[in-house]
């Protein structure tokens, strides 16, 4: 049976999927200044007027591959709080995605030297921090917790100890304290004490999933 041919729209879509599959790789290992279109489009297989056809700039396609990947970590964050299942995305991320890794050292580096650059990438980082925001303010409200601080500075604290964590584990992956994720999540959360069983989502299935997916 013929294989069915992709629209012109679909086309572009995967085109653009490759574009930035190979441009996560080339970043990662040569840094945004190392890296050239020409090293991204060989990379994927096109042409460097591929590139252009759909990024304006090597910038364009960095900032590209950023929205990407901010919305693939609010995707894992999923729609409520559920930590048993954020520790184990974060203790894959840290064990299985050295790309990953690279790319958000990048992603800092970049901004940190290009003022133009650090204002684009703070202001997609407020957008993310907005939604972890809400989805703080919706649980403490239906839990009928006491909230330890505001939901804006609650986004910001989870964010900066998994991304705190995950540079350290860069520099030495073996001496990363064991559960120190999800220990340092509860203490955000829900201050010295430990959260009970209405506080938590039940996510250990979810959780042991995860784990087990190959």
């Amino acid at each position: 049976m013929p294989r069915q041919r992709l629209s012109r729209q679909e086309s572009r879509r995967q085109t653009r999927a490759q574009l930035l599959a190979a441009a996560a790789q080339v970043f990662a290992e040569k840094g945004f200044n190392g890296a050239s279109v020409e090293d991204i489009a060989e990379t994927a297989g096109y042409s460097k007027g591929a590139v252009y056809s759909n990024f304006e700039s090597k910038e364009d396609l960095f900032l590209a591959l950023i929205d990407q990947y901010l919305a693939v970590e609010l995707e894992k964050l999923g729609d409520s709080i559920d930590l048993p299942l954020w520790e184990a995305e974060f203790e894959r991320d840290l064990t299985e995605n050295r790309t990953l890794k690279l790319l958000t050292v990048e992603f800092f580096l970049y901004a940190m030297r290009n003022e133009s650059a650090r204002q684009k990438l703070a202001q997609r980082y407020r957008v993310a921090y907005a939604a972890l925001a809400q989805m703080m303010g919706k649980h403490y409200q239906q839990a009928n917790l006491p909230q330890p601080m505001s939901a804006q500075h609650l986004a910001w604290a989870i964010t900066s100890v998994g991304t705190g964590l995950f540079l350290q584990t860069c520099l030495d992956p073996d001496a990363l304290p064991e559960a120190m994720y999800m220990t340092a999540l509860k203490r955000i959360l829900y201050g010295h004490g430990e959260p009970n069983a209405a506080q938590l989502t039940h996510s250990s299935k979810k959780a042991t999933e995860l784990r087990s997916r190959d």
